[in-house]
């Protein structure tokens, strides 16, 4: 299901203003060190993305919020859920006036720091998928 710029933004401050506990922060640092491209085999890399963000808490440790994504290329608005040390976080692109962004980020973590970072291109449709680590603090 795709959702609107609008809808992205109410689902989450309608997240924000129905929870009943307090924000909380945390910071990542990504570590990735294999690189699959397409169906090529995959390589060897050395990748990293630094990941700061913000969520309310809805449920103990979980809720959904914002922050940036930071590597190499670019520092990338996302949207995260946060689920107990778990995440996903997916790039926003508000300035542009494209329906479908020409780059789909996503960085997904579980709890224990075992991470992949997947990016879709979508003018000349492609994926790069970096497998690594996530390792962060609250």
């Amino acid at each position: 299901m795709l959702l609107s710029k609008t809808g992205l933004l109410a689902a989450v401050a309608m997240s924000a203003t129905t929870a009943t506990a307090q924000d909380a922060s945390y910071s990542q640092a990504c570590k990735f060190t294999v690189e699959c491209f397409e169906q090529d085999a995959c390589a060897e890399t050395d990748y990293d993305v630094a990941l700061e963000y913000s969520f309310t808490q809805m449920d103990g440790d979980k809720g959904a919020g914002s922050g940036k994504a930071v590597d190499v290329a670019a520092t990338r608005r996302v949207v995260v859920v946060h689920n107990e040390g778990a995440f996903v976080a997916n790039a926003v692109d508000f300035e542009s006036d494209r329906f479908i962004a020409a780059e789909l980020f996503t960085l997904v973590s579980t709890a224990e720091g075992q991470a992949r970072r997947i990016t879709t291109f979508t003018d000349e449709p492609m994926v790069i998928t970096y497998h690594g680590t996530c390792q962060g603090a609250a």
